[in-house]
């Protein structure tokens, strides 16, 4: 099958499920990692979908070492983003307001749990939330962006280093009247609230770690797979994390002095999943990030974004619209409205499983969509072969393997675990008993001895 040449530009695809729009983004995909000058990241809230589709005809035509594959509700081996990227400016003004967008753009994130454009009407909770921002951006070196939640547990003494550390003494001073009572639990409470919601998951703070430098990947035109998963993720968290992500790629784009490569970015599910925020930073992305090499793809059920002026700035900054199978009324006069004649309303209900209707510019075109082929022709081999690839690409050093913290274990051993579990190809994690010493008589003096008396309660059902 003759793949057709990537198409720069940004697109939106709306259809109802079964229509057809993976099966065409990963034809898109395809193509644009074939071309060898696109840096490519796809965004997809689901399980075994559009980025596992794509990612079994990459091995299947030998482009996997270009790859990689984050899987949200993975925790054994993680990629380790960084989402809070501080700016290095030597102009102080230019830093401070690269900081602030910064800052604005994860908040906004975090806002989109309770479906809110901004915190104006909610002054203290934006003063607060911002400033637990600053309280972890403006340190001396680079901190995780899961510091943030340190900001108010006055007790911590992760929050004492960053008060002692912080170089911003508006910043400081104002954490110190917290850490000293002057200022109430009361005044903070709601911002503390908004920001452990999200930052306090397992699967968002362990992408904290700076194991993996997003932009120097793209620079290498790398192809990041990002799958969602609702195994022990929630929902409000897979959306922080996907719109992070979305959002460091928009930052690499308008941040770097060349438009190359050119970097197609795509969201799955963007409306289901919350990755075109009310606050309109996406939309500021496709209307002015074109000319830096960024062409975003949007997949919808439906167009039904956050307010009028998110939907109007997504059709026009998309020079190219597909229309698929639309079950629903209303989207089919949305379609029909878009492509120009009332009468694409009944045709576009009547469309079958890979056709669709493709608006470029002014022209109106109908085509069907023939799948990619079976790469490896024998039934299962395709995904046998992929998940051998994936196994061999989560031993590269982007990578890194949470230890599991144990009590009765000193500091050292807790050093060669977390080095051995770096080292392991395996992604499934072990289970408790594996982490205690193998023989019975040492398993007798762990739980007897001092340092694990506070787990003196759940050891002897593991050892007895």
């Amino acid at each position: 099958m003759k793949l057709p040449e990537y198409r720069p530009g940004n697109c939106i695809v709306c259809g109802s499920t079964r229509s057809g729009k993976s099966t065409a983004e990963v034809i898109a995909i395809i193509a644009a990692a074939l071309a060898g000058t696109v840096a490519i990241v796809v965004i997809d809230p689901h399980v075994r979908s559009l980025a596992w589709n794509a990612f079994v005809q990459l091995v299947g035509r030998g482009l996997w070492k270009r790859v990689l594959f984050d899987q949200l509700s993975n925790l054994s081996r993680v990629l380790g983003y960084r989402f809070l990227r501080p700016s290095r400016s030597s102009n102080p003004y230019v830093r401070d307001a690269e900081n602030e967008q910064t800052i604005r753009e994860n908040m906004d994130v975090l806002l989109r749990r309770r479906d809110v454009q901004s915190l104006a009407s909610h002054p203290l909770t934006e003063d607060f939330t911002f400033d637990a921002h600053q309280l972890a951006l403006y340190q001396p070196s680079n901190v995780s962006a899961a510091d943030v939640r340190f900001a108010f547990q006055i007790l911590e003494p992760r929050f004492r280093e960053l008060l002692r550390d912080c170089t911003r003494s508006a910043v400081q001073e104002k954490f110190r009247a917290i850490a000293d009572g002057r200022i109430k639990p009361g005044q903070y409470g709601s911002a503390q609230r908004l920001i452990r919601s999200v930052y306090e998951s397992p699967a968002f703070t362990l992408r904290c770690q700076s194991t993996f430098d997003l932009h120097r990947f793209l620079d290498q035109r790398g192809i990041l797979l990002v799958e969602g998963g609702a195994q022990g993720l929630s929902a409000d968290t897979a959306s922080t994390i996907l719109g992070s992500i979305v959002l460091q790629v928009i930052h690499y784009a308008r941040s770097r002095p060349k438009s190359i490569p050119r970097v197609l970015l795509v969201l799955d599910e963007a409306t289901n999943a919350n990755l075109i925020g009310a606050a309109g930073h996406e939309i500021r992305a496709l209307a002015e990030l074109q000319k830096k090499g960024l062409d975003i793809h949007i997949l919808c059920q439906s167009p039904s974004f956050p307010s009028a002026f998110v939907e109007d700035g997504v059709f026009t900054n998309c020079v190219e619209h597909h229309w698929f199978f639309a079950a629903n009324d209303a989207v089919a006069q949305k379609a029909a409205r878009d492509l120009g004649d009332p009468e694409y309303r009944q045709r576009v209900r009547g469309l079958r499983r890979g056709e669709r209707y493709v608006k470029w510019l002014n022209r109106v075109t109908f085509e069907r969509i023939t799948p990619l082929p079976d790469p490896w022709v024998f039934p299962g081999l395709a995904d046998k072969k992929a998940y051998k690839a994936l196994s061999e690409i989560r031993k590269r050093p982007e990578y890194w393997s949470p230890s599991c913290e144990n009590p009765s274990t000193s500091s050292t051993d807790d050093t060669n675990a977390a080095s051995e579990s770096s080292n392991s190809p395996t992604i499934t994690s072990a289970s408790p008993a594996t982490s205690l010493p193998s023989s019975p008589a040492e398993r007798l003096r762990t739980v007897r001895s001092p340092d694990s008396a506070d787990n003196a309660g759940s050891e002897p059902s593991a050892t007895s």
